[in-house]
């Protein structure tokens, strides 16, 4: 995949002539590969995956760089990170690049599964592969470390670069789910319900989101490699370890994506089940897209990111209507929302201003915030918070982490919600949340 001898005199010429501590190697190479084989399924070393639904993709292997945040103003301070870069090899001017996620609260404590697991995290990994643009390339990032020796670190790479090479794939059998229980279940999901739908008739928000947790034990390890093969591929696809836990999904919902001070967004609210025949397929999208209650839902995301965005724009736009998004299993509403941003902007501050929104949260945010945190006992961790990319001119991307879960060894943990109005009926939004699961689940036990 590189030339090990180019790479290992570049990295002496690094070592021997620069001192500073804060100085980071790297060694960028294209990769003239039609495919590639990554190594989803290696458990014990720290990996990132996250792929779109135009082809490209980013992952990493290893941590080079690591921030662990508790906090907004902790998040907000990863902008003031800097490192001198020293490039070699086939630089593709590509700015620095932070991978990582946030929670969905950051306010809140962590419970099981969630214990022990940093509420947020970035990194700049030590071996980056990446495609963009149909282009493949290969980067190993160092940071300047005097106190261990030249062949020290040439041999901890070596030793990665051997994970890195073609395996033979194993055969899989289907994975199997020996137990099953939801949390909360369907009693207690009712008793909130109606707290909720009570809440809302005295005024107190307008929309607010119950989430489900479904944790499963299989019969097996998951193979990562497969789950993620058999995603949607409309969505963007990742995987993340986090102390030897792995957060895995497939989220339809992009929150924001800024590239030189040009910016698009999604809100994705209402849902439908999906029907795949075909002389009733097309009777159930007019339904959706004049339905008042998914309308109204709707109405309040797409609202909240506009009138959000606005205030950190020179121009706008929103679609004039939503339009059907087509899973492989449901149908959601969505309205693109573009424009420029009136100043050089940080995502990490639009970001910031966005989220959670109320797709995840309800509407207004923080009187539903406080409820959630009231009323639901199992910590919601990752699930619709955020994952992504920023770089060091503040571009970058995230999107919204929902249809995900948290793995640990054969324990599966995955999370659905629903938005609540007052025309919010219990059994519907049991019945939606049970698709939103199969959007993972069937991936699993495939």
């Amino acid at each position: 995949m590189i030339n090990i001898a180019n790479f290992k005199s570049d990295f002496e010429s690094f070592y021997q002539n620069i001192k500073d501590e804060k100085s980071l190697f790297r060694y960028t190479k294209k990769i003239n590969l039609n495919k590639i084989d990554l190594p989803l399924n290696h458990k014990s070393k720290n990996i990132f995956y996250i792929s779109y639904k135009n082809n490209d993709f980013y992952f990493g292997l290893g941590e080079c760089i690591k921030h662990q945040i508790s906090s907004r103003n902790e998040l907000l301070n990863l902008k003031d990170n800097s490192v001198n870069i020293i490039d070699y090899g086939n630089n593709p001017n590509i700015p620095i690049q932070y991978f990582g996620g946030v929670a969905f609260d950051l306010k809140s404590a962590f419970n099981n599964p969630w214990k022990n697991i940093p509420k947020g995290k970035f990194t700049i990994p030590k071996i980056l592969i990446s495609k963009k643009n149909n282009a493949l390339f290969i980067s190993i990032y160092i940071l300047n470390n005097q106190s261990k020796s030249f062949q020290n670190i040439i041999n901890e790479y070596l030793e990665l670069f051997k994970i890195l090479a073609p395996k033979k794939n194993k055969s899989c059998n289907n994975t199997k789910i020996h137990e099953q229980n939801n949390y909360p279940d369907k009693k207690e999901y009712s008793n909130i319900f109606n707290y909720y739908i009570n809440e809302i008739k005295n005024k107190k928000y307008n929309k607010i989101i119950l989430s489900r947790l479904k944790h499963m034990v299989t019969n097996k390890d998951l193979n990562f490699k497969q789950i993620l093969k058999n995603t949607d591929k409309n969505c963007t696809n990742f995987l993340f370890s986090l102390n030897n836990k792995y957060f895995i999904g497939s989220t339809p919902e992009n929150l924001i994506d800024i590239n030189n001070n040009l910016f698009t967004s999604e809100a994705i609210a209402g849902t439908y089940k999906k029907e795949n025949k075909e002389d009733i397929k097309e009777a159930i999208k007019k339904k959706f897209l004049s339905d008042k209650k998914e309308l109204e839902e709707h109405k309040y995301v797409s609202n909240y990111i506009y009138n959000t965005l606005k205030k950190y724009s020179n121009k706008i736009s929103i679609s004039e209507h939503p339009e059907i998004l087509e899973l492989k299993n449901l149908y959601h509403l969505k309205t693109s929302i573009k424009g420029e941003l009136n100043k050089r902007n940080h995502i990490l501050d639009i970001m910031n201003k966005l989220y959670p929104t109320p797709a995840v949260s309800g509407y207004p945010k923080e009187y539903a915030l406080k409820s959630i945190r009231l009323k639901e006992k199992k910590s919601r961790g990752w699930y619709s918070g955020c994952i992504g990319w920023f770089d060091i001119n503040g571009n970058g991307r995230f999107d919204v982490s929902i249809r995900s879960g948290l793995i640990d060894n054969k324990n599966i943990y995955l999370y659905s919600g629903s938005g609540l109005i007052e025309s919010s009926i219990l059994n519907n939004e049991w019945l939606e949340t049970e698709v939103k699961f199969k959007h993972l689940l069937n991936t699993i036990t495939n």
